[in-house]
């Protein structure tokens, strides 16, 4: 009897050894060594396509015309460095070195401004140790640090270096906070460091905050802003923002005689009761407010001031006085004797009373004179994404600009005076960060593309004679092997949706039944452009370089289509629906066509890309073969009481109290009894997005006994950062879909059917009930990536 029971335990150990683990929790420890998976040459081919960095102009040009500083440069410990742009020379910026037991730590930076012909800088505010200039030799790229006597906090610096905006106080009270350290509290909103701050010396946390831009911030309290002249040390009042503004922009005149502010004032009640901003926004993203009664509306202003002639105007421009559209962008001409604004025009979302501000569907521009006068309007749909789109005078009369159209980030020319109007970037991909010789006519750039790793350019502005500055990415030009085909799906509303296929170089195009990848950005209020990238959240590089393609079509609610694509996945509560719906029927097509099969597509991405990928997967159960959700939205309650509720608001039409059914209905989690694809979920241990609810979608998947499987990540936030932790991420989501597309049913041991509506899956009617979640983390920036084989 005894020998039968060892036999029995025996087999049963083989048994339970050799069956593939149906659910699996993993959590990766910061700083691991990474894992490695895959044989050796694979594994070095993931270390080469991630070691990509994104090189970007930092700075205008040099007052010689020379020289720009870049941003995220290969070969230099600080990852920036000093590009001439006629040569294409380089001098990388050095270390700046600190005392070990140094304590100066800004909480504030300027700009990035040329001082003199040899030296760019920015000023840091520091309330302990006070203001600092920083400074770069050009020549030798040398930091230097030196004391600056400000005693006040700096928001941003004249493009000559010649004065500051500053925000002022009382020395009383800058007493109080060096005497109290642990009481410290600016008087606006600071981004927090991406870097924690125990595992960050003072040197890096100096070179965090360079090239950092300070617009964008919203007052805590009521603030002074005055002008500060570096040269003179004279203080010239402006006026006092009240609390609860928000200062969208500033711009000054190239020789810093004027400078204009856009600014959103919400002044909110006081005591029990009193309204708070998240609430405004929240009514605004429902079209619960009516324009008189909205003060995103209201108290949008436009201020100018001309500080050689004392001629200030707040409030030289109101958003009441206008049609109904805000100000949301504005730049001084090289002359400094007009400006252009970019205004964008409030979303009426179906089945709302009123517009949403917050959330704007369509972008024009005015040109206007020094004293307001409107001189000429500019409308075109190339033009027309809102809050994607970068302008710069190149001369009194031209402009250009940087936006988005479809799948492209593209150049545009106009000219204010003729009425001319032009595209002059003549590659598909994403051009960015663009700026303006003085003399030359030329444009500095970075360019990438789905098969064309960033790097910086030159070209004239007429487009022509473009020419490559920089070769930081030229390897992977060589590595990365990846064909891309156009292609075009129509949904069963009669839109046309179009994308791209990247697969294998060296593929036919169509494929015949080839392993594919369905992914999504995230957002959904986001662009979709195309450009290179080789992480798991992009994986557009990465799974293609392994014999797994990769579908890419923008689906509604995506920023470059238009206002009606745009407002497509608010409108009538589509949110979870529509975009989800029209990804299952894109699949299905691809199968049709031939190019894929039932048991050979996936899907994935981050953020929304993974509420997507979680979402269809419980509204199609049947549709994909497997499915890889990371920094995965899954309860969408939870999401409105504790993330961006303003944003989920707008995309459900309700809050989860007037509108349970809703929310349910669109939250993977309350759903996750109907999975039945082999999911493998990412997840940063900080995510905003709390990592309970993934180990919560994840048991409830392992009850139904299907395949799933979670990997969570130490102090990683919303995405991974941390070089060691992509590499893993990497070889994972290979592995993942090798084995579960490879369209074998005995591997996926999953059963295959031709859609969800010939099974039956159990419906769940039961609200998800949310937690409240305390514990605050950091978020993290991406370093240098990580190489894991030499």
């Amino acid at each position: 009897m005894r020998k039968r029971i060892g036999l029995i335990l025996a087999l049963l150990a083989v048994l339970f050894t050799t069956m593939p683990a149906a659910a699996e929790i993993v959590n990766v420890p910061y700083a691991e060594e990474p894992e490695f998976l895959l044989d050796d040459e694979e594994l070095l081919k993931v270390a080469q396509l991630q070691d990509n960095t994104y090189p970007g102009v930092s700075s205008t040009i040099s007052p010689d015309d020379t020289t720009v500083l870049i941003g995220n440069y290969r070969y230099s410990d600080t990852g920036s460095a000093l590009l001439n742009v006629v040569d294409g020379s380089i001098v990388p910026v050095q270390p700046l070195q600190l005392p070990e037991d140094s304590d100066f730590f800004p909480f504030s930076a300027t700009e990035m401004v040329w001082l003199d012909n040899d030296h760019i800088g920015q000023v840091l505010f520091d309330p302990f140790t006070g203001s600092m200039m920083l400074s770069i030799d050009r020549n030798t790229g040398a930091i230097s640090l030196y004391p600056v006597n400000l005693p006040y906090i700096p928001l941003s610096i004249a493009p000559n270096g010649s004065s500051l905006l500053v925000v002022t106080f009382d020395q009383s009270e800058l007493e109080a906070m060096r005497q109290a350290p642990d009481s410290v509290k600016l008087p606006f909103s600071v981004e927090a460091p991406k870097t924690t701050m125990e595992r960050v010396k003072p040197k890096d946390r100096v070179a965090y905050y360079a090239h950092t831009d300070s617009r964008g911030r919203m007052s805590e309290e009521t603030i002074d802003l005055a002008i500060y002249d570096l040269n003179t040390g004279a203080l010239t009042p402006l006026y006092s923002v009240p609390d609860h503004t928000l200062l969208y922009d500033y711009a000054w005149a190239k020789d810093g005689s004027k400078l204009a502010l856009i600014r959103d004032s919400v002044i909110l009640g006081e005591g029990f009761g009193e309204k708070r901003l998240v609430d405004i926004m929240t009514q605004d993203a429902l079209g619960g407010l009516s324009p008189k009664d909205n003060p995103l509306f209201t108290q949008n202003v436009l201020d100018t001031f001309d500080l050689t002639t004392g001629n200030f105007k707040p409030e030289a421009w109101r958003a009441v006085d206008g049609d109904g559209r805000v100000v949301r962008d504005i730049e001084w001409s090289t002359d400094g004797q007009r400006y252009i604004v970019r205004l964008e025009r409030p979303a009426q979302i179906a089945g709302r009373p009123n517009p949403t501000y917050i959330f704007p569907d369509m972008a024009s521009y005015e040109f206007r004179s020094v004293d307001g006068s409107l001189l000429r309007e500019l409308y075109t749909p190339e033009l027309q994404t809102p809050d994607a789109s970068a302008i710069k005078f190149l001369s009194p009369d031209e402009v250009l600009f940087n936006t988005v159209t479809g799948t492209n980030q593209a150049l545009y020319y106009f000219n204010q005076g003729s009425g001319e109007f032009r595209k002059i970037s003549t590659m598909d991909g994403t051009y960015f960060g663009a700026i303006s010789t003085n003399l030359t006519q030329q444009l500095i750039f970075s360019y990438m593309s789905f098969s064309q790793p960033a790097d910086i350019y030159r070209m004239n502005w007429n487009g022509q004679a473009l020419s490559r500055l920089t070769w930081g990415n030229g390897e992977l030009e060589k590595i990365s092997n990846v064909r891309v085909d156009s292609v075009s799906f129509t949904v069963s509303s009669g839109a046309q949706r179009n994308g791209f296929l990247i697969q294998p170089g060296g593929a036919e195009f169509p494929p015949k039944n080839v392993p594919i990848v369905f992914w999504q950005e995230g957002g959904p209020r986001a662009t979709m452009t195309q450009f290179f990238a080789a992480n798991t959240e992009n994986p557009y590089n990465l799974l293609p370089n392994f014999g797994i393609a990769v579908l890419y079509v923008p689906l509604p609610g995506r920023l470059g289509f238009g206002p009606e694509f745009l407002n497509a996945l608010a409108d009538n509560d589509n949110f979870g629906k529509i975009d989800i719906d029209e990804g299952a029927e894109i699949v299905g097509q691809a199968i049709a066509r031939g190019w894929t099969s039932q048991s050979k597509i996936g899907v994935t991405g981050c953020s929304y890309g993974g509420y997507f990928s979680a979402q269809s997967i419980t509204r199609h159960p049947t549709r994909y073969a497997a499915a890889n959700p990371q920094c995965t939205l899954l309860n969408t309650a939870n999401e409105f009481h504790f993330g961006l509720g303003p944003l989920i608001a707008y995309l459900e039409g309700g809050t989860p109290m007037d509108k349970p059914a809703e929310y349910n209905a669109d939250s993977p989690l309350s759903r996750a009894d109907r999975v039945r694809t082999p999911t493998m979920l990412f997840h940063g241990e900080y995510d905003f997005l709390p990592v309970k609810y993934a180990v919560d979608f994840h048991d409830q998947i392992e009850i139904q006994k299907h395949r799933v499987k979670l990997v969570t990540y130490e102090l990683e936030g919303h995405g991974l950062s941390d070089p060691a932790n992509q590499f893993r991420a990497a070889q994972e989501q290979i592995l993942w879909f090798r084995q579960y597309l490879s369209g074998d049913p005995s591997v996926a041991g999953e059963p295959v059917v031709a859609d969800a509506a010939t099974m039956t899956v159990p419906e769940t009617t039961n609200v998800i009930v949310f937690e409240e979640t305390t514990t605050v983390a950091p978020s993290f920036q991406l370093s240098k990536n990580w190489i894991a084989a030499q």
